[in-house]
């Protein structure tokens, strides 16, 4: 798995999608783009490309499910319904004003949590900065 994680607006998803289209260039097998914003959390199991990771963790805490096993159930085996995902992309929420809101605050916990996990199974991971990959792992 590829984690690229950065600030909002940083270039993440236009180079999530590179390396898709790099790796289907090279295999032949198109990788499927799931999106955190416009897609429901449980179509995340399809694996592939995970746009927005964050946008599925607002989703299942909303469900009132725990992102912490969610994120950690993707992580895992591949079985015949589910995949693990390839590439995933990820909001930083963690940095700035901490929110007054209790369920921001929640929110923001969540997604640190599900980086920590994704980051544990990733083979490699980015930082984007100024649609600058910086591998750190």
């Amino acid at each position: 798995m590829i984690l690229i994680v950065g600030g909002n607006s940083q270039g993440k998803a236009a180079y999530a999608r590179e390396l898709a289209a790099k790796e289907y260039k090279e295999s032949g097998v198109e990788i499927p783009i799931v999106d955190g914003m416009t897609d429901s959390w449980e179509d995340a199991g399809k694996g592939g490309c995970l746009l927005n990771f964050h946008g599925f963790v607002r989703q299942v805490m909303d469900a009132k499910a725990d992102p912490d096993r969610f994120t950690e159930a993707l992580c895992q085996v591949e079985t015949e319904k589910s995949r693990q995902p390839e590439i995933v992309t990820m909001d930083e929420v963690g940095c700035g004003i901490v929110p007054l809101d209790k369920r921001e605050r929640d929110y923001r916990e969540a997604v640190g949590r599900a980086g920590q996990i994704l980051a544990a199974h990733a083979d490699t991971v980015y930082r984007m900065i100024c649609g600058v990959p910086v591998q750190i792992k």
